[in-house]
């Protein structure tokens, strides 16, 4: 009938057509069959998620196998096979035996590491430079399997230090920070990722609390050093990290801040030159900096233990000399760790022949810095009596002069000053950590007249013990096998150090220095420490002491008459050893060696 809704019939060999309300399943199936026969098809994570597509839409689940059997190559298998061929190969290139295993410092060669090497040669961030442009795709949909994936990551920070300005690598590492417990492992990077300020300035937040919150100061020279790295990459960088950390130190309870900020100049100057210390002035906050800032940058600039320019001394002594004292500038310019290490140098240091003019404002410059202030001036006026006495004496014990009784008695006097103490240890570093010193020069008496000066320091300095400690290691390193009677006077000292409670520490540097010595040093440091210890030890003591004494062959004397003192040493160590429990347990070479202590030979 004519005007009705009924669709006309189809004609003669016509198919009926489709019902209005079931959909047409012909182009899905299609899509669908294609990634079932693209090469192994079974591989692909979302396999389980297709196959359902495909019998939702009307395909025959056999079909669907055939397919997958059909497709599949094995390229992910083969990949396997060749990396361990590859690393069978590597094993038995670098002379080790088949079937010994690989070492656990040995990256592992496997196909994801493969693949990793492949993205990193064939990566251009060209490709993605417009990605988050308008009209721009976004971010690719497999950089979140890729986050998600710890080798992923691991590509994004490998990647991220090589091409710093890549757009889709910074949105990256957005993305990983976002995700919980994830900035520890963004910070283990390290200076790899400075490039991206955000991501830098977080991080840099991150160990500024941790260093305010820390009450160790192990922790603390561990974070100053992850900072030092950090922030030395650029100067942008420093700058801004020096900025906060000055703006942090100005604070009543800065002192650590100041410290890591006279840490992080250090390492910079070492790693960027002398222009560190010319950008000081800028984190220079104090009244009157503009007219001393110029010449303290200069002096701060200039070679340790090389010429010092004696103009700007001589200009800055007559500045903090100036009358009435409210003119002058403020001490705390003064007192930068550089400045003293630059004046001490100059003064103590070997072959500086500082006279005259440039001598004199030198020592006012360190007496005004180490004693000065309101109401001081006594104490400034003695500051440099000590200081041209420590002078003296310092050269004098340098250049192998024998001093006399009434000078070794009066050295008490001029190192009871913390500065002249500092200036003596200076000039002992300068002069005698330096391996040419030992391979060139001939010492007339058998021990030098600055161990006397070393051991006087010692009780009367508490403050210096790690910087006494530190010098020690440094002249048994520039000394090597050349002078066993020196080297054993100065692990004496390291005993005395340990005997003034600084024991952990002395341990700790003596597991360092075991790896380098001479077997009979090593012992007659173990000796020595047996001898200032008594029993009871505590379990952390003995192990540390244990492994030294392992190293140098400690045994028990021949003839049990002879080195009757050594014997007993030994067996009260063994004994001590024996009634403590130790966490970790000792290894069985270590309890053996423990035994042997108690056997006679």
């Amino acid at each position: 009938m004519h005007g009705s809704d009924d669709p006309p019939a189809p004609g003669p060999g016509l198919p009926a057509p489709a019902p209005p309300d079931m959909p047409d399943h012909s182009s899905t199936l299609n899509e669908l069959e294609a990634f079932l026969r693209q090469p192994d098809a079974i591989m692909e994570p979302s396999i389980v998620d297709r196959l359902r597509e495909y019998v939702m839409a009307n395909g025959h689940p056999q079909q669907a196998v055939e397919y997958l059997s059909d497709s599949y190559q094995g390229y992910a298998q083969m990949a396997v096979l060749v990396c361990q061929w590859l690393a069978a190969v590597q094993h038995g290139a670098a002379g080790n035996d088949p079937g010994t295993p690989r070492a656990a410092s040995q990256p592992p060669l496997d196909e994801a590491s493969c693949l990793r090497e492949l993205v990193k040669e064939r990566f251009d961030p060209k490709s993605f430079h417009g990605i988050f442009s308008r009209g721009g795709a976004g971010a690719p949909p497999w950089l979140h399997s890729l986050i998600a994936d710890a080798d992923g990551r691991q590509l994004i920070y490998d990647l991220s230090g090589r091409y710093a300005n890549s757009l889709l690598l910074n949105f990256a590492i957005q993305k990983i920070l976002q995700q919980p417990g994830r900035e520890a492992e963004v910070a283990a990077v390290g200076p790899r990722l400075g490039s991206y300020f955000g991501v830098f300035h977080r991080l840099m937040v991150t160990r500024l609390s941790a260093a305010l919150a820390s009450t160790s100061e192990r922790e603390l020279d561990k974070l100053s050093a992850e900072i030092q790295q950090n922030a030395s990459q650029s100067q942008h960088t420093y700058i801004h990290v020096q900025s906060v950390l000055q703006s942090l130190g100005a604070h009543p309870q800065g002192a650590r801040f100041r410290r890591l900020a006279a840490d992080l100049a250090g390492h910079a100057a070492q790693t960027q030159g002398a222009v560190v210390w010319r950008l000081s002035p800028l984190f220079w906050g104090e009244p009157g900096s503009g007219a001393v800032g110029p010449l303290l940058a200069d002096l701060m600039a200039s070679v340790e233990g090389g010429p010092l320019p004696s103009l700007e001394v001589i200009r800055l002594c007559a500045l903090y000399g100036a009358e009435p004292a409210e003119a002058r500038p403020s001490l705390d310019l003064l007192r930068h760790p550089r400045v003293f290490r630059v004046l001490l140098a100059a003064l103590f240091g070997p072959g500086q022949g500082l006279a005259g003019q440039a001598l004199a404002a030198a020592v006012e410059l360190l007496a005004r810095a180490a004693a000065g202030g309101p109401e001081r001036e006594a104490a400034v006026e003695a500051t440099r009596a000590a200081l041209m006495g420590a002078v003296t004496l310092t050269r004098k014990a340098l250049h192998d002069a024998k001093l006399s009784v009434e000078e070794l008695e009066g050295t008490g006097e001029v190192l009871t000053v913390p500065i002249c103490a500092a200036g003596l240890l200076c000039g002992m570093e300068l002069r005698l950590a330096k391996p040419a010193y030992w391979s060139t020069t001939f010492h007339g008496l058998r021990l030098p007249p600055f161990l006397a000066l070393l051991r006087r320091v010692i009780p009367l300095q508490p403050q210096l013990h790690d910087e006494i400690l530190r010098l020690i290691g440094s002249i048994l390193e520039a000394m090597g096998n050349s002078n066993h009677d020196v080297a054993r006077a100065l692990l004496d000292c390291a005993v005395q150090l340990l005997a003034a409670g600084r024991v952990l520490q002395v341990l700790e540097w003596a597991a360092e220095y075991r790896a380098r010595a001479d077997p009979s040093l090593l012992r007659h440091l173990a000796y020595g420490v047996l001898e200032a210890a008594l029993p009871p030890y505590s379990p952390a003591f003995a192990s540390a002491l244990l492994r030294p004494m392992m190293h140098a062959g400690v045994k028990q004397p021949r003839a049990p008459g002879r080195d009757a003192g050594l014997r007993a040493l030994l067996d009260e160590f063994a004994a001590g050893c024996s009634a403590l429990e130790f966490r970790p347990p000792l290894s069985s070479r270590e309890s053996a060696f423990l035994l042997s202590l108690c056997e006679p030979r």
